[in-house]
């Protein structure tokens, strides 16, 4: 990825959509409105759990994971077991966000010059 295109990333809108039946959709739309959220903010929120790995959203992520055996017992313990991994480093050396991204830039350009 060029400097240019690491400047203007998070900038250019995307959609994202997907199919429902809708039965769920109008569940769906009854629970935003008692929780009084729209579906932007709804989905928005899930996005950027999921992205951060908060540790509800990964747990529920495993629990949807077991449910629709797309993967191999194996598969599973590694995945947990690298996630572990990360959250032990990450608490270890109290990094933060930006600094991991850093990390992962410097290691890069290193790669880059060798």
């Amino acid at each position: 990825m060029t400097e240019e295109e690491k400047i203007n990333l998070g900038h250019i809108k995307k959609k994202i959509q997907f199919d429902d039946t809708d039965r769920r959709h109008i569940e769906l739309k009854l629970r935003l409105h008692f929780d009084g959220l729209n579906q932007g903010d709804f989905f928005r929120a899930m996005v950027t759990g999921y992205i951060q790995r908060h540790p509800d959203i990964v747990s529920y992520i495993e629990v949807v994971k077991n449910h629709r055996k797309k993967y191999t017992l194996r598969e599973k313990r590694m995945a947990a077991k690298s996630y572990q991994e990360h959250e032990n480093i990450k608490n270890k050396y109290s990094l933060d966000k930006e600094e991991i991204e850093n990390i992962f830039d410097i290691i890069k350009e290193e790669q880059d010059i060798s």
